[in-house]
């Protein structure tokens, strides 16, 4: 019957043998750990016994019911994990939102004499994990005792930055593609000294270049002068 256990103990040993710990697919060693004798079944040898044994319909049939049960538990131990996974990443993502869209208007509210005061009153779970400090000073007695609260709220920037690494909004690549990037304070002077060298040397270019355009020009306006006094 299907999911029951063989009733010969050795051959059902034999079965989970094959298919669980170290001895699993390998079905001579499966063999000689379900107590059969090294010599195997009528002096054949344990090599011939096993195979003898693996081809036992009820044995084959025995040990892909386990193999499937096998792969099941698996397949449900992986799901689990997936599952456990992409619940610990919900969660530090969510984590993530609530630091890095912490605003201190959620906490404040104006009173009847207009001033700002903290009031917490509201505020929710999730809003409250973007606090990092409460402070509350008290100073006086009776009716001139005076409270002070203050709150610090989370760094937001770092919790924005892992939120936009996390879902890839920078381009890692073109700041690579700077080559100015990796260079140091000195290396950067000296590439800028070399730059003005090559600007100021173009500028000469041209300047040269236009004199001697007009020169040209203000000597043949010289000799038809010279012509018409002539």
């Amino acid at each position: 019957m299907p999911g029951l256990p063989l009733q010969n103990p050795r051959w059902e040993k034999f079965c989970h043998a094959y298919v669980r710990g170290p001895t699993a697919g390998n079905a001579t060693a499966s063999y000689l750990a379900a107590g059969f004798a090294a010599d195997g079944t009528q002096g054949s040898s344990a090599r011939v016994g096993a195979y003898k044994l693996m081809n036992k319909p009820v044995v084959s049939a025995r040990i892909t019911e386990l193999q499937a049960d096998v792969g099941q538990t698996e397949e449900r131990a992986i799901a689990m994990a997936t599952d456990r996974l992409a619940l610990s990443q919900q969660m530090i993502l969510g984590q993530f939102v609530r630091f890095g869209f912490a605003h201190m208007l959620d906490y404040v509210r104006r009173d009847e004499h207009g001033n700002t005061v903290i009031d917490l009153g509201a505020v929710t779970r999730d809003q409250a994990a973007g606090i990092v400090e409460l402070t509350v000073t008290e100073r006086g007695e009776g009716p001139n005792r005076v409270s002070q609260t203050r709150i610090k709220l989370c760094d937001r920037q770092a919790a924005l930055v892992s939120l936009g690494k996390h879902f890839g909004l920078f381009n890692q690549k073109k700041e690579d593609q700077n080559p100015l990037r990796h260079l140091s304070a000195e290396e950067l002077q000296r590439h800028n000294m070399e730059l003005q060298q090559k600007i100021h040397g173009v500028q000469r270019g041209r300047a040269a270049a236009q004199a001697a355009e007009a020169q040209p020009a203000a000597t043949d306006e010289g000799t038809s002068l010279a012509n018409n006094a002539g």
